[in-house]
């Protein structure tokens, strides 16, 4: 758990100019070196399970940080400020997660422009909360 808080407290606090790896201007308003959905999947969980993606987000109450991946190892699995869940697909724009300390669904997810994703996130016992997030990839997989 600690290098997940690690790694989302870097990237909450990480300032990008807004180039890709060959110098060129990505137009995102997220100012992502690498953003994620560069192109819109056609389903977004699916997604999810091929490519490992650090988001910060902007939330009605609070800002947050999550990451999402899957590997062979672990499944489908993540972080949500700061707290370790996994997560299962309920369709191509919803998952539903569960950890020890945090649970809910993420759903309604759509690609805004490259990098920028909302949705709505629901904490178990917690009114619903829209969220827009600065999504990067991530080339970063933790195994343990």
């Amino acid at each position: 758990m600690k290098y997940f808080i690690l790694l989302v407290s870097v990237f909450l606090f990480s300032c990008d100019s807004g180039n890709d790896n060959n110098g060129n201007n990505i137009d995102n308003s997220c100012g992502l070196i690498d953003p994620a959905f560069v192109e819109v999947p056609e389903c977004l969980t699916d997604y999810f399970l091929e490519n490992p993606t650090l988001c910060r987000c902007q939330g009605e109450e609070f800002v947050y940080g999550f990451f999402m991946a899957n590997s062979p190892q672990r499944g489908n699995f993540g972080s949500i400020i700061g707290d370790e869940f996994v997560w299962e697909q309920l369709s191509c724009d919803s998952i539903s997660f569960m950890g020890d300390d945090v649970s809910g669904v993420l759903e309604g997810m759509t690609v805004l422009e490259p990098g920028l994703l909302e949705f709505i996130r629901i904490f178990d016992g917690e009114e619903p909360d829209i969220s827009e997030c600065c999504c990067e990839r991530s080339s970063i997989v933790p195994v343990t």
